[in-house]
C-alpha cells in the first residue's frame, strides 16, 4: 500500500462485486497508458496493486490534442457504498462571525 494512501470505509454489504467488464484498450494506446501509469506511480499519485484486492474501479484513457493522456476512473458504484464521514457545513453567518475583528 502506498505510504500516504486515503483509505475509504466501503459498508458492510453482501452485494459488493464487480459490476463491470474491463474497457477494451486499443493496441497503440497501451504503451503509452503503461508509461503514464508508471509516471503517476512515480510521483507517488498512485500505487500497484499486485494482490486481490476488495474493490476495483474501471478506468479510461483519453488522448488528448495535445497526444498527452488523460485517465479517468469511474466511481459511480464505489461512490454508492462509501460511509460517509459528515462534517457540518458552516454558514455564512457564522463564518463572519468568526472573522470580525480580525486583522489581516
Amino acid at each position: 500500500m502506498c505510504e500516504q494512501a486515503r483509505i475509504v470505509q466501503i459498508r458492510d454489504s453482501q452485494k459488493i462485486m464487480c459490476r463491470w467488464f474491463a474497457h477494451h484498450v486499443g493496441f497503440r494506446l497501451r504503451d503509452p497508458i503503461k508509461n503514464k501509469l508508471d509516471e503517476m506511480e512515480r510521483l507517488k499519485l498512485i500505487c500497484k496493486v499486485t494482490e486481490p484486492t476488495e474493490w476495483v474501479n474501471p478506468m479510461l484513457a483519453v488522448q488528448k490534442t495535445g497526444g498527452d493522456l488523460r485517465i479517468y476512473l469511474d466511481p459511480l458504484y464505489l461512490n454508492k457504498e462509501i460511509k460517509r464521514q459528515h462534517y457540518p457545513v458552516p454558514t455564512a453567518q457564522e463564518l463572519f462571525a468568526r472573522i470580525i475583528g480580525k486583522n489581516w
